[in-house]
């Protein structure tokens, strides 16, 4: 309501007076003030200080960490390296292919350069960074760095080589970090002569920019491990949020189910401009098919099929998202995913080959199109995301909704004037959220039941008030 208001301000200076401009920005910055929104953002803006502050690590002696490799030059690779050259730590880039090398090197160096042309960045620290810099084909480079951050390929037999690999050739003292969003890390942990050092930090794209991530800790991993992750996640200017070690950990675990029922209403009969447009109604930044088309189909299928194996409740994915795969469909990289984009332009365009796609599903089940208001397409799409994250919170995945609320504002651009997706619940009233889940699990199937956690809030009618 702010931008509204600004402008109501600035008429009334204009058309009445300077005096009465200034006393009607009073009374408009009152009036922001006393709404949920501004209640919401305020509450996130110190819930966002205290998600580092780990009381049980108070008294351990974090490391600093200056030197560190990134094995895996892709686009998450160059941007975790860029990060930390950001917090003036020494990086080398090690991929065992010299053109990827090269490629995420060039990479590095284009994106600096634009950030100075654009006045972000001086050029004496874009310099400064880049002398920072080195590349490597050999695993011996990444030897006596204090921390060496695997981006490959989320797969958990290649991850799990390269960390073999680091794990021979690294000090005891380094820590190996993964960047996997699904995979759990005791799958990874296993063969590794000092599995208490390792640890997930899960960047989010692009990784110079996001706020956020995800560090995550398996039952072994030590107390210095993690307190040294954290320090250099500050370092990094960036918000950690501890979550403990399961498939999909907490923002994946959420955000997933959320980009699954898109594909659901998809295939019931909302149309992808429908379903987009309602979610940016409700304040996300983009709707779920551009944003699944701008991070690839192939990236969706493979998380969800990695959650859907370790949560048999979410059921699986639509055969749409599967089958525009399988066509070559992958979004923005290949042109086409659900929406079509002209070279050159990431603008959105209704596909035809999409419109086949979900003409041949919805005939093969015999489901027959049915037209869906937004108001229910916001509160499916809302409300996979707010059961899921309150299983989060019973499974002690999440120290605490304030953090769960924190990462999916930050990791996913849930909007921050709701306050997140549990206090979104709570705002609500968590009784009549979950009495709605019960509903939708009768007519959609049980990944929309609630969990016992919703029956047992403070403020719930089986809760203590």
């Amino acid at each position: 309501m702010a931008p509204q208001k600004i402008i109501e301000c600035v008429r009334t200076g204009l058309e009445e007076s300077f005096a009465a401009g200034l006393l009607r920005e009073q009374t408009a910055f009152a009036e922001c003030l006393d709404t949920a929104g501004a209640r919401n953002k305020i509450r996130l803006f110190f819930a966002t200080r205290q998600t580092g502050k780990l009381p049980e690590l108070a008294d351990v002696p974090a490391a600093t960490v200056v030197s560190a490799a990134v094995v895996g030059v892709g686009t998450m690779g160059a941007g975790i390296a860029q990060a930390l050259l950001a917090a003036g730590v020494r990086v080398t880039l090690l991929d065992q292919n010299e053109a990827a090398l090269q490629k995420g090197l060039q990479r590095i160096r284009t994106a600096l350069e634009r950030r100075v042309a654009d006045g972000k960045l001086p050029r004496e620290r874009a310099e400064r960074m880049l002398d920072l810099l080195g590349v490597s084909s050999h695993w011996q480079a990444a030897a006596e760095a204090g921390l060496v951050v695997e981006s490959v390929f989320e797969d958990p037999e290649v991850k799990r080589a390269v960390l073999k690999r680091l794990d021979a050739v690294c000090t005891p003292d380094t820590i190996l970090a993964t960047n996997t969003s699904t995979i759990c890390l005791d799958a990874l942990a296993a063969g590794l002569s000092h599995p208490e050092r390792l640890i997930g930090l899960h960047f989010f794209n692009p990784a110079q920019r996001m706020p956020l991530v995800e560090v995550i800790r398996r039952e072994t991993t030590s107390a210095l491990t993690l307190a040294t992750s954290v320090k250099l996640c500050r370092a990094m200017r960036k918000t950690p949020v501890l979550v403990r070690n399961r498939e999909g950990f907490l923002v994946n675990r959420v955000f997933v189910p959320y980009l699954q029922e898109a594909f659901s209403l998809l295939e019931e009969g909302a149309t992808a401009a429908e379903i987009d447009a309602a979610a940016v109604e409700f304040g996300f930044p983009m709707g779920p098919l551009a944003l699944i088309d701008m991070a690839g189909l192939d990236i969706l299928v493979h998380s969800q099929r990695v959650l859907h194996h370790a949560y048999r409740y979410h059921g699986p994915l639509s055969p749409i998202a599967v089958r525009l795969m399988q066509r070559g469909h992958l979004g923005q990289k290949t042109g086409a995913g659900v929406y079509r984009y002209e070279a050159g332009s990431h603008t959105p365009l209704a596909s035809s080959d999409t419109a086949e796609v979900i003409a041949e599903v919805r005939d093969e089940s015999g489901r027959h199109p049915r037209e869906i208001g937004r108001e229910e397409i916001v509160e499916r799409l809302v409300l996979r995301m707010v059961g899921e994250a309150y299983r989060v919170l019973e499974e002690g995945i999440a120290r605490s909704a304030s953090d769960v609320d924190v990462a999916m504002v930050l990791g996913t651009g849930f909007p921050d004037f709701r306050g997140g997706v549990i206090q979104y619940a709570r705002d609500l009233g968590v009784d009549r959220v979950r009495r709605r889940l019960e509903e939708l699990a009768a007519e959609c199937g049980e990944r929309f039941l609630p969990s016992h956690l919703m029956r047992e809030e403070p403020g719930t009618k089986q809760g203590v008030s």
